[in-house]
Parts: C-alpha cells; structure tokens; sequence
C-alpha cells in the first residue's frame, strides 16, 4: 500500500507551532495546547509525557490524544472530524504498524513542546528498536500456533464451534 500522507510542522497565521498532516486530498491542524494537556492529565491521572509514551500502545489513550489535537481553537479542520475517524483516515493512508502510529503521536508532541524536536528522534528510536525487536522473535508459524491454542483453551475454538455448526 502506498503511503498517501505528508506531515509538516509550521507556524500559522497567529504563529502558533502546528502539526500539519495531509491525508488524501485533506489537510489536517494538530496540537496539543496546555489546556488539551491538562484535560489528558485530568482524565488519566497522569503527566502528559507519560500519556503520550502510554498512548503508543493503548488506542484509548491514542484516540484522546488525537481528538484533543484536532479540537484546538483556531484549528481550520472539519468539525466533523474525531480522533477514531482521523485514525482511520491514518491506516486508510499506509499508516501501518505501531512505529508509525508512534511517529504520528510524537510528532503531535514534538511540534506542541512536550518536547524537543531531538527527544522526539529518541523516543522514535527506542520505540522501534522495541517493537522491531519484539516481532522480530516470532515466526509466521509460531504466532499462528499460539493464537490457535488461546482459541482453544477459551471454551473450545471458534474453529470446532464452525466444525460442530456444519457437521
């Protein structure tokens, strides 16, 4: 699948630092102002750093991220538009895989100064060396056999559920 996005921090008309992601024909504002941070921290108890390293994988977490970053005042996106739906929009345009998805929230981060444009690289780095590695370790064969064997120890498998419908 070809990758249909272009992500571009700038400064716009009232100098505010935003992170510009074009997907398709569409050009989407993100940031994350103080106020957004705040609302983070008051919903999951926590520092917004720590929300956004969390939000790497936990798509609750990702998904509050990105409808906060979309809803900043001044923002020129579609009032339509929320972090589930941007999401999609994200994997409908070759964004595939955690590093990705990673890169999209540290970017959000980075250009909102969470922090900087080098610890954001950082931050990048380890999460792949992380996850690369993690997938790394299992065979096509070996994730198949742990998957069917989960199946099966959960009241039979879906599999013999299917064999037992049609016998």
């Amino acid at each position: 699948m070809e990758k249909k996005i272009k992500i571009s921090e700038i400064v716009n008309e009232n100098g505010r630092r935003v992170l510009e992601i074009a997907l398709s024909d569409k050009v989407f504002q993100l940031r994350l102002t103080v106020g957004s941070q705040l609302n983070l921290k008051k919903k999951y108890k926590n520092e917004p750093l720590q929300i956004i390293i969390e939000a790497v994988q936990d798509t609750e977490k990702f998904i509050s991220i990105i409808d906060e970053a979309l809803s900043w005042n001044g923002n020129k996106n579609d009032e339509d538009i929320n972090g589930e739906q941007f999401y999609d929009l994200l994997v409908d345009n070759g964004v595939l895989g955690i590093n990705e998805l990673a890169k999209i929230l540290l970017s959000i981060a980075a250009a909102s100064g969470v922090f900087s444009k080098k610890q954001m690289e950082s931050l990048q780095n380890a999460f792949s060396k992380i996850f690369d590695s993690m997938f790394e370790h299992f065979g096509a064969d070996e994730v198949l056999e742990k998957l069917t064997e989960s199946d099966k120890s959960e009241k039979g498998s879906s599999f013999q559920k299917t064999e037992a419908t049609n016998a």
